[in-house]
């Protein structure tokens, strides 16, 4: 049988728990002749199962296990995955070790892909009869540490939209969530929490959270528009040290919406009785193209309770832009009425009308 001149071994370095600080102390160490600058950390006995975004900590020993000196040339490690090769270690120096010496090196990687991956190790050394090199694998599996789903929606508002993202906890341990944030894709949106902000949430497995998030955006919102992204901020109980992870970008798409969008912008919330009512409409314009708008308000059915007409051209509004115009009306009851009966025209579409019904609200008085 051949004898092995070189042993590589890995060990993945692992911060204390949070629950359960089973540490070794250095001195404890020295039988696995593992070197490194911290004093304390965890000695797992298996790589064991990662998470997505966290990060892969090892160092690796290449042993001289012959009874003759032997010349360390390289040491190259690289994580294989189904579809990536990352080099995370490759030193080219010459390093002697006589017998039952070792070398050590200390490298991270921190994990983008879910799926099994291989950890290639190869050390290229000279004995007395030439170069050799030898190889070792090590297997380890990625997965996802909680499911997250997210929902947005436009709100009646100006440059307004809400997003939910309800994080559940997938792993077979509690988590903590150490922060939850929405970040906007563009420097003209803002966003904050509407639930309050939570620190070190506790998630059990299977629990899940809702987080509400509102966006504000200087200007006006399309109907399909970039948001941003969600950034969580965990741990795992076994593993106390931070992790990132961050979603892909989200997109406010609002199938429901039509072509043509109406806002009141500007409206007071009651009015007297037979007395002329004010308020500021915005149309927007969701299409590709432009749209020449024609604005017919009649309000003479029998069982209405306000009065009022109006005809005007409001002309040509681009696509994604939006114009203002005022209506007036003079309530004939009193009460909470809704107001109706508007009806837009596309002149540039063959005179495709859109209709909106019950779009205000107000509170007549005597």
């Amino acid at each position: 049988m051949e004898e092995r001149k070189i042993e590589i071994r890995v060990m993945r370095l692992i911060p204390p728990s949070i629950e359960n600080e089973t540490i070794l102390a250095k001195k404890e160490m020295e039988s696995f002749e593992i070197c490194t600058k911290n004093d304390l950390f965890l000695l797992p006995q298996t790589f064991g199962n990662l998470f997505l975004s966290e990060k892969l900590r090892c160092v690796l020993n290449v042993v001289n296990c012959s009874s003759e000196s032997v010349r360390i040339s390289s040491i190259k490690c690289e994580v294989q995955s189904s579809s990536s090769n990352i080099v995370v270690l490759n030193k080219e120096e010459s390093i002697l070790l006589e017998h039952k010496e070792y070398t050590s090196e200390i490298f991270n990687y921190t994990v983008k892909e879910i799926g099994f991956h291989s950890l290639i190790c190869e050390v290229t050394y000279e004995t007395n009869e030439g170069y050799e090199i030898s190889k070792k694998s090590f297997k380890f599996n990625t997965k996802k540490p909680m499911k997250i789903e997210t929902r947005s929606y436009r709100t009646e508002l100006f440059g307004e939209a809400a997003l939910e993202a309800t994080v559940k906890n997938i792993t077979k341990g509690p988590i903590l969530l150490d922060k939850v944030e929405m970040i906007p894709h563009y420097e003209h949106m803002t966003a904050f929490p509407l639930n309050g902000e939570y620190k070190q949430l506790r998630l059990q497995p299977d629990d899940s959270f809702q987080f509400l998030f509102k966006i504000i955006s200087a200007s006006y919102l399309p109907k399909c528009i970039k948001l941003g992204k969600v950034e969580i901020i965990w741990r795992s109980l076994n593993f106390s040290k931070p992790v990132r992870l961050l979603t892909n970008q989200l997109e406010m798409s609002d199938p429901e919406k039509c072509d043509l969008n109406l806002t009141v912008d500007i409206a007071a919330s009651s009015t007297k009785i037979a007395m002329p009512y004010e308020f500021i409409c915005r149309l927007y314009n969701e299409t590709e193209h432009p749209m020449d708008l024609l604005v017919k308000f009649n309000t003479r059915e029998d069982n209405c309770k306000f009065t009022g007409s109006s005809r005007q051209r409001l002309g040509i509004i681009e696509s994604n832009q939006s114009k203002r115009f005022k209506l007036t009306i003079f309530p004939t009851s009193v009460g909470i009425i809704e107001i109706s009966s508007l009806k837009i025209i596309d002149l540039n579409c063959k005179n495709k009308i859109y209709e909106f019904e019950n779009f205000l609200q107000v509170f007549v008085v005597q």
